[in-house]
This record gives C-alpha cells, structure tokens and sequence, in this order.
C-alpha cells in the first residue's frame, strides 16, 4: 500500500513566491505466498485394479498420470480420502500421483509400482487309505501365493463326506482366501479301501536275493515289511503281484 500526503501553498506578495512541500510517505503491506502441498500418499495398486485410492489435502485436485501419459483427476474428501478410476493396470507399470491446491501450487510426484495379483494354489492330491484308517482332511494340504506366501493357515474344509469305516470313493472340497480376496478353491478324490484280500511270499535267501517277491489278491494297495520288529517302508503295489526291495534290511539269522 502507497500512501501520500502534500502540502502545496502559493503566497504572492511584494517579497516574492513562498512553496512549501510538507511530505511524501511509502507504505508497503507484504503478502505470504501459498506453499506448495506435500505428495499425496498411494495405496497399493495391483493389476487388474481401476481404481487408485489414497491420501491427500481435503479439496486438492488429485492428478493421476499413467504410463501412457494419459491423466486422470478426481478431488480429495474432506477427511482427505481420493480415489479416482481408470483404466486396468498391468504389472511393473508405473503409476505417478500429484496433487494441486486451489492456489494452483502442485505438489512433488507420488511414484507407485503396479503389483501382481495372483490367486492362491491349493496343493492336494486325492488319497486311498484302508478302512479304518485315521482321516485327517488337512494332512499334507497346503496353499500359498506370489504376494501372501504360505497360506496353508488359511485353508477351510468346505466339504468332507469320507468315512473311513466304510469301504468307498468319496470327496473333499477346500477354499482358501488371500489378502486382496481373491479365492481359489479345489476337491480331491478320497477312497476307502476294505482290507479284504490275501498275500504270499516267495522264499527270500539271505546274502543272494536283494528283493522280496509274491502275489496277492483282493483290495489290497500297500505292502510293508516288518524285520525283527521293526517296520519299514509302505508301498503301492497294483496289479497282482509285487516286488519289494529288502536286500539293505537288518535280517539277521536266528538259532
């Protein structure tokens, strides 16, 4: 602001011309500029995504500039929350977030990595156990995926309508959720076998044979070996006959 003030007077007389200036007085009012916003924060974009949310100033328009160059606006909520649509994004793309307040001052870009977004694996395979076993629909199923990792916490038995007391085929069904909700879901076939059949040995000699051989019938599908109490590996045997490998078992010979 400029203010200023003069006295001018004019006295004529016999003695001549008489000026007098009083003064010119300078005021200036400063002005504070408008300052420029912070970058406003991004949520995790994942692919496929079309929306892109975050934080900023409350009434600040939020620019969104994708890797094309193409942009995007949309304004900040009074409790400054934005999301703005776009198109879907792939992976490793890069996202670049402004904001600009109503003095028109823009703010430092926010750079934001597109991340994949993969649904789960259930990793389960179907079963045969003989009648009476102990069924755990659980036991050796996992899950996991690319962003969450191991999921097998997750898991949830969606059926299960083995019964191990009767001989059958029956089915279970697993889901499993992760963090950005995407679900997988998988059933794997479970059979009951009854344990009705009969097995023979063939005469095994110690020091020249290496496996045990014999046939079988009926619903049998593993064959084990005991040697002086103590059991060793179970195996899948078809057809009728079988071989086991029994040449690096502790026989020993008894009087």
């Amino acid at each position: 602001m400029i203010t200023a003030h003069q006295n001018y007077s004019d006295s004529s007389s016999k003695a001549g011309i008489t000026v007098d200036h009083s003064y010119v007085s300078v005021g200036i009012k400063g002005s504070k500029e408008a300052p420029i916003p912070d970058a406003p924060s991004v949520d995790k974009i994942k692919a496929n995504d079309t929306k892109i949310s975050g934080k900023a100033t409350m009434n600040n328009t939020v620019t969104v500039t994708l890797p094309n160059g193409e942009q995007y606006t949309g304004k900040a909520d009074q409790n400054g929350n934005y999301t703005i649509t776009v198109p879907a994004q792939k992976v490793g793309e890069q996202v670049k977030v402004t904001q600009t307040s109503a003095q028109g001052k823009e703010s430092a870009a926010t750079t934001a990595t597109v991340e994949s977004n993969e649904k789960p694996v259930i990793n389960a395979n179907p079963k045969t156990i003989q009648v009476g076993d102990t069924f755990d629909p659980l036991a050796g199923v996992t899950a996991s995926d690319k962003e969450d990792g191991n999921l097998t916490s997750k898991i949830q038995v969606m059926s299960n309508n083995v019964n191990p007391a009767v001989s059958g085929v029956y089915s279970v069904s697993y889901s499993v959720t992760d963090s950005d909700g995407n679900k997988a879901s998988k059933s794997v076939q479970i059979t009951v076998q009854s344990l009705n059949g009969s097995i023979d040995v063939n005469t095994f000699y110690l020091g020249k044979d290496s496996w045990l051989n014999g046939k079988f019938n009926g619903d049998i599908a593993k064959v084990g070996l005991e040697v002086n109490g103590k059991k060793h590996q179970v195996v899948n045997v078809s057809g009728t006959s079988y071989q086991y490998y029994a040449k690096d078992k502790n026989f020993k010979f008894t009087r």
